[in-house]
């Protein structure tokens, strides 16, 4: 029953988007005064069929899909026709080629839209989900492979774990995973190190002992602040500073940056300054006077490999619950707006995961694990179709933008093929003989059924392997 069930969402989904395709196709013709012979629910062979005008509407055997007829898409027939489609002005032919494209687009907005206004959970690539845990679209939960259960859905997710902390920074402990530093999510090393500059203290949220806590740490001032260069003649020079001191402190206030000791020395300039500096590991004292509230000396913050000076880290996969996906929603009158904007950020990453997909396979010969081929978008039709109406409808978007953005590529058998021929023929001023765009179409289709092959066998193999 479950299988039926399955085939039947992914005959359904699948019939919406083709016959959303061809409907463009369709009235895009007829309103241009090209004659349309049938337009068809479903594959031949035909079980029913009225006439209504010149144009044949049919209900056909194999319920997938459909499809428009128009008299001159083989150029052999309705030659002498002026309503043949072979005989209509490149202008209307372009026309007629991109509807269908420009349908599936509108099917998206349209599904989007009222996704948007009743309330739909986001549709998020690879790069948008770290955006989304940070501004809380997604909430998520660590937890212990003990305490698993299987009603919730789990991943590993890219976190930063302490290896080792020195007493100073007694408030983290070993073993601790960092969740975050001052609100900002940390998912890798280079994250860290970004979310630690130019801070003299943060607050860290980490996963302890089964539960999320929060450590305040003040971060210590050795090795934050280093004597890049030396005026020759300068207070600095003179009282015997030199390149590659560590700044500790001054007057015994701790200098966490540059600009900390910039700015202690321009409102202490009438003083004399206690230094403290480590060299070499080893602490040196200087008593200097400033001079027009400058002591002669370059200052370059020192960054060490970890962030802060006595503490390691390295990457870690820790296993995480996804609690919560909050939905999106807009007012009626801005959900349009919004979903015309979703509309085209989804079309772009279409663009980018099918440029993977060909790199891939024509590299490695392996098909990405993010792509899925008939099997796999039947087996999504069913999860989806369970799920309830909005993520069904969701999910027809996203498959109507895929549909419209691959389709316009120009690849032969495409329409975005077609219309790659269209050009061609206006840029040399002559048809191109219509045997060689057919052979060059048909090793299109060849290709294409080949992708579509490879993808299959990938989602058997994660069905069954």
């Amino acid at each position: 029953m479950s299988v039926l069930f399955t085939i039947g969402a992914f005959l359904i989904v699948f019939s919406i988007l083709v016959l959303a395709h061809e409907f463009g196709h369709f009235i895009v013709a007829k309103r241009n005064g090209i004659k349309v012979e049938e337009f068809g629910f479903g594959l031949p062979p035909r079980l029913w069929g009225k006439k209504k005008g010149e144009t044949l509407y049919s209900i056909n055997a194999i319920p997938f899909g459909g499809f428009v007829r128009m008299l001159g898409e083989d150029p052999a027939k309705g030659k002498k026709n002026k309503r043949s489609y072979s005989n209509q002005s490149k202008r209307v032919q372009v026309k007629v080629l991109s509807a269908g494209v420009a349908m599936n687009f509108l099917l998206a907005w349209v599904l989007i839209t009222v996704g948007f206004i009743v309330g739909m959970e986001p549709m998020l690539g690879p790069d948008d989900v770290f955006p989304a845990v940070d501004d809380g679209r997604i909430i998520l939960e660590e937890v212990e492979e003990a305490e698993m259960v299987e009603s919730q859905n789990y991943m590993p997710f890219p976190r930063v774990k302490v290896y080792e902390v020195g007493d100073v920074l007694g408030g983290l402990r070993q073993g601790d995973v960092i969740i975050s530093v001052d609100g900002q999510g940390i998912y890798s090393l280079s994250g860290y190190k970004d979310a630690l500059e130019g801070l003299s203290s943060a607050t860290y949220v980490v996963y302890r002992d089964g539960a999320r806590e929060e450590v305040l740490l003040e971060f210590p001032s050795g090795g934050q602040v280093i004597v890049s260069d030396v005026v020759d003649g300068a207070p600095g020079d003179l009282a015997g500073l030199q390149e590659g001191d560590e700044i500790l402190s001054i007057n015994g206030q701790y200098m966490h940056s540059p600009g900390d000791v910039i700015s202690y020395i321009q409102g202490h300039s009438e003083e004399v300054l206690a230094f403290s500096v480590d060299r070499k590991g080893g602490k040196v004292f200087y008593e200097i006077k400033p001079e027009d509230g400058q002591v002669g000396i370059y200052l370059s913050a020192l960054l060490g490999p970890s962030g802060p000076k006595d503490v390691t880290v390295y990457s870690v996969d820790q296993l995480t619950a996804v609690v919560e996906i909050k939905d999106e929603q807009y007012p009626f009158y801005l959900a349009p707006i919004h979903a015309f904007s979703e509309t085209f950020r989804l079309a772009n990453l279409t663009v980018v995961l099918f440029g993977d997909l060909v790199s891939q396979v024509f590299s490695t010969g392996d098909v990405p694990d993010h792509v899925a081929g008939p099997v796999g978008i039947a087996q999504m039709s069913g999860t989806f179709a369970r799920e309830g109406f909005i993520p069904l409808m969701r999910f027809i978007a996203l498959l109507s933008i895929s549909l419209a953005v691959l389709n316009i590529l120009p690849f032969p058998a495409l329409d975005g093929g077609k219309l790659l021929f269209i050009l061609l023929e206006f840029i040399i001023g002559r048809k191109i003989s219509p045997k060689w765009e057919n052979y060059i179409h048909l090793l299109g289709y060849l290709l294409i059924l080949g992708l579509i092959f490879a993808i299959t066998y990938n989602d058997i193999s994660r069905l069954f392997f």
